[in-house]
């Protein structure tokens, strides 16, 4: 028994060897800078996946406010480099990064569109890193909400004032034009080093599909596939495996049509999408919040605003294949703590955050289980300091090369790393459950 709990405990310790840990660290939260006696829930939370487990703590020094925007980026060991609440970047000193400040309008409590930036390293650049962020803006046309006018990026070098960085490359246009409310989304080429960054032109069934390696930041392709998606509030997301994507919120000419989720095939080598279906929702009560992939790829997860319901992307008719999850059981803290969107994190448990300021994160612990055997958990974690629909919008690191593909041509090879996490149950402390998180 005491070797089996020796190697038990020897395998639960994580390879860091070959481990990009660029999304190791999430800051978020609304009061920062803003702790006193008289206001002792204020400060930014900080949720760190070390050694493949959750480790939740809170900083009361970070001034920065979390809106929906919200982007940080770690080093491959896992230490935070700097983040980005859509309007400034800051570095580890809790200082605005030198030509950082004021990318976007200032605003005193962050920018407000989710997925409106993602951060990755830049492909052939040592020690730098590109920051895709998009411009809020209002277009005067009748039955439009507010839109997106454009999407820059800002390249980011660390070996400048002693690690702390620098813009060396301050909000270039990529995009000038009327796209979709946030929903930025990153995948892996299938080449394993270069990546697609994928946007919607709003109102349209357009994509455009833009390729970020050594050579720099170019557009490859604009797409019309699929029904014309409206302009609102909704989550982008590519399957763990690269296969799918994913986009939820409306569909129609107008804003009262409805909503929907919107999956295609996706082609890692070309950018290119394909095979368009469409799952319709008409409960307009409960509106379509999220769409979050199991780290299997095989299950999708659509919360609204009361209802978490669950789809079989490898269902022959993914629509019938829909099953209620959950309901919203009413809960204030102290604001009603109802579904929005969702992230899939390192420790393979998917994080759903609420839709007003709370203390709150709901937890799926088992999403690549069937049913309800995915372990959903309301109010399942509650934070140190108040959230308002924020969680950082990150790329998938764990995707290699699509061996055997055709443009998988430059000799990366799909290396295994080693990761496991465990829980011990706290009722029953010889209770042990591992997690396999290898890739």
């Amino acid at each position: 028994m005491k070797n089996l709990i020796i190697f038990l405990a020897a395998i639960a310790v994580p390879s860091q060897i070959l481990a990009q840990s660029y999304e190791n660290t999430m800051l978020f939260g609304y009061q920062g800078g803003h702790y006193s006696p008289n206001n002792p829930e204020g400060g930014i939370n900080i949720l760190k996946f070390d050694e493949g487990s959750l480790q939740i703590s809170d900083n009361q020094l970070i001034d920065m406010w979390f809106n929906d925007t919200n982007a940080a980026i770690s080093d491959s060991s896992g230490n935070l480099l700097f983040y980005f609440n859509g309007v400034y970047l800051e570095d580890i000193s809790r200082q605005i990064m030198e030509n950082g400040d004021t990318l976007n309008e200032y605003v005193e409590t962050g920018y407000d569109l989710p997925q409106g930036a993602i951060i990755i390293p830049y492909p052939g650049h040592s020690n730098q890193y590109i920051l895709f962020h998009e411009e809020e803006g209002y277009v005067d046309i009748p039955g439009w909400t507010s839109s997106c006018l454009g999407l820059y990026y800002s390249v980011i070098d660390m070996t400048y004032n002693n690690g702390l960085g620098k813009v060396i490359e301050r909000k270039v246009p990529l995009l000038i034009d009327t796209l979709e409310y946030g929903k930025l989304a990153l995948c892996r080429h299938a080449n394993g080093r270069d990546w697609w960054l994928s946007v919607g032109k709003s109102h349209t069934n357009v994509f455009y599909s833009i390729l970020i390696n050594p050579k720099g930041v170019q557009l490859v392709r604009t797409e019309a596939v699929g029904l014309i998606r409206e302009d609102s509030f909704g989550q982008a997301s590519f399957s763990p495996d690269g296969t799918k994507y994913i986009i939820s919120g409306g569909y129609g000419a107008s804003i009262n049509a409805g909503q929907s989720i919107e999956i295609y095939d996706f082609d890692r080598c070309s950018g290119e999408f394909s095979n368009h279906q469409q799952i319709i929702f008409n409960d307009h009560a409960n509106t379509l919040m999220g769409s979050i992939i199991s780290p299997n790829s095989r299950w999708l997860y659509a919360p609204s605003i009361q209802l978490l319901y669950k789809f079989d992307l490898w269902a022959a008719n993914i629509e019938s294949s829909k099953e209620l999850i959950d309901e919203y059981e009413p809960f204030n803290d102290p604001f009603p703590t109802a579904f929005m969107m969702g992230y899939l994190a390192p420790d393979d448990k998917i994080y759903i955050y609420t839709t007003s300021g709370s203390r709150t994160l709901h937890v799926i612990h088992k999403p690549d289980e069937a049913g309800a055997d995915c372990a959903f958990e309301q109010h399942g974690i509650r934070l140190p300091c108040h959230n308002a629909r924020s969680l950082p919008t990150f790329a998938n690191f764990r995707l290699g090369p699509l061996d055997g593909s055709s443009c998988d041509t430059l000799g990366i090879d799909n290396n295994p790393v080693s990761w496991w996490r465990y829980e011990q149950d706290t009722l029953d402390p010889l209770a042990v459950e591992f997690r396999n998180l290898s890739y």
